[in-house]
């Protein structure tokens, strides 16, 4: 995607440089663009650990560097245990340091089989999250269709291209739209604790140039309520077989009322990664409120459960992942 005018990935490796890999370092946006240059196994984790990078495809993908950084430094088996432990929750992290560990072992040359399998990781990335942009097409053209004026798109937390390698989930659906001269605007939820989509996805909107506006996370149900949003677009970091969706705390908000109201909502996922869980909340991690910060007040106790069942059932219209869409 466009930053000033210049295509941009999240996690990238330069021929001319390399032992090292190179990431956009999320923790200082929207007020600065930094890029970072890491060359060990080590830097990588803890650039994963403390959310330099963040999203599940980005974490995925900058892991697989990492892996090839560690071919470099011929400490494969230990810098797979290392990188899995920075982020122990996140489930693409596992799959592509595993991947890549069999992408090492089935070949002589340990640094180009980490280098290709890295590079494999995120042209796939890109490819499903293209596939993903044009499988929600047309559910944005064809509201586009039927009346004048911009679609109004609701999101939550950041499920754009800087949680993948490029394009994004969620976003993807609103950049094929907006990239096709379809008319528009997103309503971006902050998200709270971390405010992602106050911090990034405004910020990522911003720079590709699509409208949006910023609101607080309950003002979501309001705005459906008056017929201001068309269609509700969020990410989907776990599908259970039976169609349940399980995402950033919030998302069971903005999907809810459109049960009620003249809007859609839809939540496409990467990949139909599907889990059994039990239909119950308790099913999920919960994080405690560790990174939920507070300046000027003193509380008893702080809970930030990190994701939370969304009944697809009753609320969601489909999913959408790269091989196809699925309706209820």
């Amino acid at each position: 995607m466009l930053v000033n005018g210049k295509p941009w990935h999240t996690v990238w490796h330069d021929p001319g440089d390399p032992d090292a890999v190179h990431i956009i370092d999320q923790r200082a946006l929207p007020f600065h663009f930094v890029t970072e240059r890491l060359t060990s196994v080590a830097q990588v984790a803890e650039a994963i650990a403390d959310m330099h990078v963040r999203g599940a495809g980005c974490i995925g993908a900058t892991a697989a560097w990492g892996m090839y950084l560690a071919a470099l430094a011929d400490t494969v088996e230990a810098s797979a245990t290392q990188l899995i432990r920075a982020r122990p929750t996140a489930v693409n992290l596992s799959w592509a340091v595993q991947r890549q560990l069999r992408t090492i072992a089935e070949s002589g040359d340990k640094v180009e089989a980490a280098r290709r399998g890295a590079a494999a990781i995120c042209d796939e990335d890109i490819a499903a999250c293209r596939a993903i942009g044009q499988h929600g097409l047309p559910l944005i053209s064809t509201i586009a269709a039927s009346r004048p004026g911009p679609v109004n798109i609701l999101t939550h937390c950041n499920a754009g291209w800087l949680a993948f390698v490029d394009i994004g989930s969620a976003t993807a659906p609103i950049y094929a739209a907006h990239d096709a001269g379809i008319p528009v605007h997103v309503w971006v939820g902050e998200t709270r604790p971390r405010n992602q989509g106050a911090r990034l996805t405004t910020w990522e909107l911003a720079a590709h140039g699509v409208p949006h506006t910023l609101i607080t996370d309950n003002a979501g149900g309001h705005l459906i309520q008056r017929g201001q949003v068309d269609l509700v677009i969020t990410g989907a970091d776990r599908v259970t077989r039976t169609g349940d969706v399980a995402n950033k705390i919030g998302t069971y908000l903005k999907p809810s009322p459109p049960k009620t109201a003249a809007c859609r909502s839809t939540s496409p996922c990467l990949r139909p990664l599907s889990i059994t869980l039990s239909r119950t909340v308790s099913a999920f991690p919960l994080k405690s409120g560790a990174r939920t910060k507070f300046s000027s007040w003193k509380t008893q106790s702080i809970t930030s459960p990190s994701v939370l069942r969304a009944p697809a059932p009753r609320i969601l219209v489909s999913t959408s992942h790269q091989p196809g869409s699925s309706r209820d």
